[in-house]
């Protein structure tokens, strides 16, 4: 699954974990903000172990939650036009890769999601809280009843991201008069900048929103 330094990595100087999932990284994090409060912790990756793409792939375990307060930094290769983001995850083509609950505020910098799943919400990230992604990509996922990128019930943020190749099949509805969103549904305010969307499938299209 990966190994994750630093994980609880915070401006209060916490002793960081090492060799921990990030499943542990993130759990470690909710730990400290259950200790802390609003004192923000960063996750990030291992320089040495992370030196080329790398993809972790959800198991049984299922959806990766994001605790408040948490930013997930990935690594990168390159610069400018060639900076190339070197973590992937994956829900496995069965999971929603990670959820956020109510009253969250949660920030992903250079992370790539790919083949999330969801029949009930979105199929990378559903978001009830405020999410930033920065730098990012979501590809390939989908959902049979929301938006099968990122579903957000709260504030969403997203600068200079690529979403590309998600689905919601026609065939299921989103609403009583037959919508489906591809890339991003949202019902709080959104801020969209410098982004890119294509060959995202479905009724409506790339992006839905009931608020600016």
């Amino acid at each position: 699954t990966g190994v994750a330094a630093n994980c609880n990595q915070t401006q209060s100087g916490a002793t960081p974990l090492t060799n921990c999932s990030l499943r542990d990284a993130l759990a470690a994090a909710a730990a400290f903000n259950g200790t802390n409060g609003t004192v923000p912790v960063t996750v990030n990756f291992s320089p040495t172990t992370f030196t080329a793409a790398t993809t972790i792939t959800l198991g049984s375990a299922g959806s990766l939650t994001i605790p408040t307060y948490t930013t997930i930094q990935g690594r990168t290769s390159g610069s400018g036009a060639s900076l190339t983001n070197l973590i992937t995850v994956s829900g496995a083509g069965t999971y929603t890769i990670f959820s956020i609950a109510a009253n969250s505020v949660v920030t992903i910098n250079n992370l790539a999601m790919t083949n999330g799943y969801s029949a009930s919400n979105a199929g990378a990230i559903y978001s009830g809280g405020t999410l930033t992604l920065n730098n990012s990509s979501v590809t390939n996922c989908k959902s049979l009843n929301g938006g099968a990128g990122i579903g957000s019930a709260g504030t969403l943020i997203v600068n200079k991201s690529v979403f590309t190749g998600n689905t919601s099949p026609i065939l299921n509805i989103q609403t009583s008069q037959g919508l489906t969103y591809s890339a991003i549904a949202a019902v709080g305010p959104t801020v969209i900048s410098d982004s890119t969307f294509y060959n995202n499938s479905a009724t409506v299209g790339a992006i839905y929103s009931t608020a600016s």
